[in-house]
C-alpha cells in the first residue's frame, strides 16, 4: 500500500500542470542591463549577411551593418560586423532557439559585445535587436519581443522574444544615453 501511494504521489506531481511562455527558454532582459551588458549601442542599416562555416564545422551568420550613429562604444567604425550563431550553409541548417534575425535592408538598434575577432555579438540574442519601423508620426521603433512592465514605457522594458511594442527612437536613444553618463 506504501508502494502505491509513493507512485501516486509521483504520478500526481508529474501531472501538474507546467507554465509555458513559448518555445524560448531565457529570460528577458530590462532594458537597464541591456544597456550595462552591451560594450556598444548602435543605429545603423543592415547591408549583407551571409552564411558561413568555421573550422570546427559550426554553421554561423554574419551581418555587415553600415553605422549611422554610435550611442555607447567605439565611434571610430563606419561598419561594424555582427555574428551569431546558426544559418544555412550549403543545403545544411543550424537554428537556435530565440537567436537573433537580421534582413538586408533593415534600419536596427543593436546591443552587442565583442567577440575575441573584434565582431559584435547581438547580447542577449534576439533581445538585443530592436527593428526600427517608419511611421506617420515620429520615426518609432518596434522593440521586437518586448514587454513593459505595469505597461508603462521605461527603464523596465523587458525585452522577450514573441511580444512587441512601439517605443519611440528618440526615446531609446535617450535611455541609452543616459544610463552610460
Amino acid at each position: 500500500m506504501k508502494l502505491l501511494s509513493t507512485w501516486a504521489g509521483i504520478l500526481a506531481i508529474c501531472l501538474l500542470p507546467i507554465p509555458y511562455g513559448g518555445a524560448w527558454q531565457g529570460f528577458p532582459l530590462e532594458i537597464g542591463p541591456l544597456i550595462q551588458r552591451a560594450d556598444a549601442v548602435v543605429h545603423g542599416q543592415v547591408t549583407g549577411k551571409s552564411c558561413r562555416k568555421d573550422e570546427a564545422g559550426r554553421i554561423y551568420t554574419r551581418i555587415e551593418l553600415r553605422i549611422l550613429e554610435v550611442w555607447k562604444g567605439r565611434t571610430d567604425l563606419g561598419e561594424l560586423n555582427i555574428v551569431h550563431s546558426g544559418g544555412e550553409w550549403q543545403g545544411e541548417t543550424a537554428r537556435t532557439t530565440g537567436q537573433v534575425q537580421y534582413n538586408v535592408g533593415e534600419e536596427v538598434v543593436a546591443f552587442v559585445v565583442w567577440n575575441q575577432r573584434g565582431e559584435g555579438v547581438t547580447v542577449g540574442l534576439a533581445q538585443g535587436k530592436f527593428s526600427v519601423i517608419p511611421q506617420a508620426h515620429p520615426t518609432l521603433l518596434e522593440v521586437k519581443g518586448s514587454t513593459a512592465t505595469s505597461g508603462v514605457l521605461s527603464p523596465k522594458i523587458a525585452v522577450r522574444p514573441g511580444d512587441s511594442m512601439a517605443l519611440s527612437l528618440t526615446e531609446l536613444r535617450r535611455l541609452v544615453r543616459e544610463a552610460t553618463r
